[in-house]
């Protein structure tokens, strides 16, 4: 019986640890898909990894997403509300944020992305905390 048992909870204990390990796989790849979509589709205007080897080509002033990403109103939320409304026309001076057609999951990925390069607190020693609405919760 305790054979039985033992055996029991290391199968649901294994089940568990792939479950979590399948996901966070699946939050890499996003992450790596939006990186990937992210220096194709926003690197001309924006600075969209610390180690970026070419500048972008507009030269007005457009946040890194480093710089997003670390700014305390970024959440998940707030981007894809920011990046569904905040757009301009593409003839006006400044340059305005175009609209691109992007599915519900490539913006999910870039904003899985740009939260990915927020700068954890150092030495708190308290874990991170989340703000309760990561992208993948608008999946």
């Amino acid at each position: 019986m305790i054979k039985i048992a033992t055996i029991s909870l290391a199968a649901v204990a294994w089940s568990l640890s792939l479950s979590t390990m399948a996901q966070q796989r699946n939050e890499s790849q996003a992450v790596s898909n939006g990186r990937d979509l992210a220096f194709e589709v926003c690197a001309i205007c924006h600075v969209v990894a610390p180690n970026q080897r070419d500048a972008p080509l507009i030269q007005q002033p457009t946040p890194s997403f480093e710089d997003i990403a670390n700014d305390p109103k970024a959440t998940a939320k707030f981007l894809r509300r920011f990046m569904a409304t905040t757009h301009g026309e593409e003839n006006t001076t400044p340059i305005t944020m175009p609209h691109f057609d992007l599915s519900n999951r490539q913006w999910d990925d870039v904003i899985d992305y740009i939260l990915s390069l927020r700068k954890q607190p150092p030495h708190s020693g308290l874990p991170p905390q989340s703000s309760g609405d990561s992208a993948t919760d608008h999946r």
